[in-house]
């Protein structure tokens, strides 16, 4: 008696294979949650308290918004060494220009945010029109900008720091500072620094920046054109470029966008 052999079925292996690409797209969402549930069985309601999460996310709010910047130059298949000592340049100029200029805290944002766009065409400069490689330009550009900054600020500037609301900028052996002079000599035109200034680094401010950038960032990447564009390179840049994607303006885009 013959029987009818049953089909093999197809499912099993299909939700194998999904069930391993969601842990995989969510590895670091799950991990996240699982130290959640770890620390507060461990700390208790001492652990998830309010005043401890907003810590949380004040101290990961600058880590969160260069996470963002490295994202977005990686995206079309970049790589930047140089995004933190780009970042100690700007933060170089925004005091500066609060402190030493005196001007309102809007004008340093937008002057900062210009000096900084100014600064990266250098690194888009090396990269598309030079063709080197990004991680050789950036690396090299890491000590440029270094000594951009030592210079700017006339001493050996180590790094900024903007926690709680205290400016101080480490230069060997002292410190830019609120009552600092210039490296002209010239007096600093404020010598204390407002309530306004000082917001920047607490919360709730630091924490809403953060999350106005990675809902930006998120809008961009997931739901523009553009943002596609940038994914399509990353997977394929060859043939993202035959599908008629112009290569070099969106990486160019990309730049702009970590840049600021």
């Amino acid at each position: 008696m013959q029987t009818t052999p049953k089909p093999i079925s197809t499912k099993s292996p299909r939700k194998t294979k999904n069930a391993a690409r969601f842990l995989l797209d969510w590895a670091a969402v799950i991990a996240l949650a699982l130290c959640f549930i770890v620390f507060t069985l461990i700390k208790g309601s001492r652990f998830m308290s309010f005043n401890n999460m907003i810590n949380i996310l004040r101290a990961m709010s600058i880590t969160t918004v260069f996470g963002i910047a490295a994202t977005v130059t990686m995206a079309p298949d970049g790589f930047d060494m140089s995004a933190c000592t780009l970042a100690s340049c700007s933060a170089y100029v925004f005091v500066s220009m609060y402190l030493w200029y005196g001007l309102p805290l809007f004008a340093c944002v937008l002057i900062t945010i210009a000096v900084t766009l100014i600064m990266y065409q250098l690194t888009m400069f090396l990269i598309l029109v030079c063709k080197i490689p990004d991680m050789l330009a950036t690396c090299a550009l890491m000590f440029v900008h270094q000594g951009l900054g030592q210079w700017y600020i006339g001493g050996g500037a180590v790094a900024v720091l903007i926690l709680g609301g205290i400016i101080a900028v480490s230069v060997g052996g002292g410190a830019v500072s609120t009552g600092m002079r210039t490296p002209a000599g010239a007096q600093p035109a404020r010598i204390k620094l407002e309530p306004s200034f000082s917001a920047i680094g607490k919360e709730p401010w630091l924490i809403i920046i953060m999350l106005v950038c990675v809902l930006i960032a998120h809008i961009f990447l997931e739901y523009t054109k553009h943002g596609r564009f940038i994914y399509a390179m990353g997977g394929n840049k060859q043939a993202a470029k035959l599908s008629g994607i112009n290569v070099k303006a969106y990486r160019y885009l990309a730049g702009m966008i970590t840049a600021v």
